[in-house]
């Protein structure tokens, strides 16, 4: 298989023990158009209405997550300014009302400085904004362009662990041994990422085409790799776009399909061993 020239882990990836200390999933997917964006952004959400103190970061050059939300945040600085003009990460961080979840967006980026800032995430500086973060966050995704450019390469370098949502349609499914081998080839050259799970996405119950693909993907891979619930095709993803806010917000009473979220986040939970401070579960704090 060929691969972009000059593609690959900075310097071969960095060692574990200089690993940032906040756990980062990288959202990626070798075909666009699986909601990427929908996955990593309702994951979030759910993972910050869990406890965790969670950070979203919008690395896709088009500015992906800004677009899914209210116009402030693709106004917003960030991502961009801390990697070419050296803008601390905490001065671009939006805090949401939700108070476990913030948003680092993307930043202005125009097409002058494209180059540079693919450079500037694939050559480690990534790495140095999540440091930077210690400490404020337990966790950050970072959502990623659509296939395997620089950008992405760069965000899953940066990452313990990647995401990949899989659409329960043909193409999707014929697509992903070809994000199994960059994962095996990025590994190879000292990148630690490894594959948390796949999410089936944007499953029709009803069309026996896709609920093939769900089918075959249950058959194909351990059941350890497939992170459940599968995420149906539901008319409130477009409502919760087009309102700026994740589905679990989009009424006082969030549409059933909210709680696959609240599920996968159990999931990737469990799997990343998450742990409370102190380290042991039990009751949590109610009356001071």
């Amino acid at each position: 298989m060929g691969h972009a020239a000059g593609v690959g882990p900075p310097a071969g990836g960095l060692p574990a023990s200089e690993q940032p200390q906040i756990i980062t999933l990288t959202n990626a997917s070798q075909k666009g158009g699986v909601g990427k964006t929908t996955v990593a952004l309702n994951l979030a959400f759910a993972l910050a209405q869990r406890g965790w103190r969670t950070l979203i970061v919008d690395t896709d050059p088009q500015g992906a997550l800004g677009l899914s939300l209210t116009p402030r945040v693709s106004a917003a600085r960030g991502l961009v300014d801390c990697l070419l003009d050296g803008a601390a990460p905490l001065e671009v961080v939006i805090q949401t009302r939700v108070s476990q979840l913030a948003i680092l967006p993307l930043g202005k980026l125009s097409i002058d400085r494209l180059v540079a800032y693919e450079e500037a995430v694939q050559d480690g500086r990534l790495y140095e904004v999540l440091t930077q973060l210690e400490g404020r966050y337990d966790l950050a995704i970072l959502d990623t362009a659509a296939g395997f450019g620089a950008t992405t390469v760069g965000a899953l370098c940066a990452a313990s662990y990647l995401i990949t949502p899989v659409q329960a349609e043909p193409v999707a499914l014929r697509s992903l041994p070809q994000l199994l081998d960059w994962i095996g080839w990025l590994r190879e050259r000292g990148a630690p990422v490894e594959l948390l799970g796949v999410v089936i996405s944007m499953l029709q119950e009803e069309d026996p085409h896709s609920r093939r693909v769900a089918e075959e993907l249950w058959e194909r891979f351990p059941r350890e790799l497939i992170l459940e619930p599968p995420v149906p095709r539901d008319p409130a993803f477009l409502h919760a776009t087009a309102a700026g806010v994740p589905v679990g917000l989009l009424s006082r009473t969030p549409p059933e399909v909210a709680r696959v979220f609240d599920q996968l986040a159990l999931s990737v939970e469990a799997r990343v061993r998450l742990q409370a401070e102190g380290g042991e579960d039990g009751p949590l704090p109610f009356v001071d």
